[in-house]
């Protein structure tokens, strides 16, 4: 029975732009926000600076998986190296870097790939420079940026 709304925003930033435009300004009732245990104060922030009530709840935990080196080390003997690995969030390369080890994968000769631009910067952080953004977080969208970045490259 939900009707979604806001999906095409991309970012916290446009997200809260977006329930600003469509929430009335004379409706007090408080914005429900499920987050991650590592979420940005974003949206939060825009809303609250916008005098909306927001109502904060943890619904999930992001952790690392335990398993990552020993499942990319399999995957490696299997298949070979990958050419590129795209990065879904800053946690996820953050992770990805303190699972696999310094062995497990060449990082030099693999091409990294963010889903948004919190996720390049945060690659970026970390003294790499990724191969591609896509323009907004979204499956077309990071289709499109790896066969522009790769036609560049032919």
């Amino acid at each position: 029975g939900f009707n979604p709304q806001g999906e095409e925003s991309g970012n916290s930033q446009a997200l809260g732009d977006y329930i600003l435009q469509h929430v009335s300004s004379t409706d007090s009732r408080p914005l429900l926000y499920p987050c991650s245990n590592l979420h940005r104060d974003t949206l939060k922030e825009v809303l609250t600076t916008n005098g909306k009530d927001v109502k904060e709840i943890i619904a999930y935990e992001t952790c690392p998986n335990e398993r990552l080196r020993e499942t990319l080390e399999e995957a490696i003997q299997q298949q070979g190296p990958p050419d590129y690995v795209v990065f879904f969030s800053p946690s996820g390369f953050q992770y990805t870097l303190d699972g696999i080890g310094a062995h497990t994968i060449h990082l030099d000769r693999v091409k990294f790939v963010a889903i948004g631009p919190t996720t390049e910067k945060a690659i970026c952080d970390k003294g790499y420079r990724p191969f591609a953004t896509a323009e907004k977080p979204d499956p077309e969208r990071l289709l499109q940026c790896l066969h522009h970045e790769r036609k560049k490259e032919l």
